[in-house]
């Protein structure tokens, strides 16, 4: 028995544990991997580990949370000057 998926258009429809018969879209996967269905076969390594939500964020697969950046391969607060000059904090009335 193994464990394999099923990917459609790059996006992994379904794991299953049994016996495999040949098909062009199941994998194989190994014992230790991270995959989930439905997400993107691009978010994952060749080894099928997920990889981090870092480098998912430095290649455009997922969003940068709203009020941060990523700087140096971190994930940081924006400053609120930064937050103003984003649109995603507004300036207090001056009076």
């Amino acid at each position: 028995m193994a464990e394999y998926m099923t990917i459609n258009n790059n996006i992994i429809e379904a794991i299953y544990c049994g016996d495999v018969e040949e098909n062009e879209n199941i994998i194989i996967l190994p014992e230790n991997h991270e995959v989930r269905a439905g997400e993107n076969i691009a978010f994952y390594n060749n080894d099928w580990s997920r990889k981090s939500d870092i480098e998912l964020m430095q290649l455009g697969l997922i969003d940068i949370p709203a009020g941060f950046k990523l700087e140096n391969n971190m994930l940081i607060e924006m400053a609120y000057v930064e937050k103003v000059m984003a649109g995603i904090e507004e300036m207090p009335p001056y009076y």
